[in-house]
């Protein structure tokens, strides 16, 4: 696990953009699986986002379990449904 569960059980980074607006934050959590760590990214859907973490966390030695890959819902606006443009991707690593 990535987290010393001692000290805490969750860890949250966010990284502003120029107009001081979040782009991404990502959580590491111990709390959701007993076996695994939970890193939850959420942001703008571009191009390369699942394939970057996975590359990076491959890099590092982590064994991904299991991945979650979702777009956020959409929403009404007065056209019908719009795409938000963001994704929450979840990764559980060992």
């Amino acid at each position: 696990l990535f987290i010393d569960t001692s000290r805490s059980s969750t860890l949250k980074l966010q990284a502003l953009n120029e107009g001081q607006d979040f782009e991404f934050t990502v959580e590491a959590s111990n709390a959701i699986r007993p076996d695994a760590t939970a890193l939850t990214v959420e942001g703008p859907d571009v191009d390369g986002v699942l394939a970057s973490m996975v590359a990076a966390l491959t890099k590092q030695g982590c064994s991904i379990v299991e991945i979650s890959a979702k777009r956020a819902p959409a929403k009404e606006s007065t056209t019908g449904l719009s795409y938000s443009g963001k994704i929450t991707d979840v990764f559980y690593v060992v």
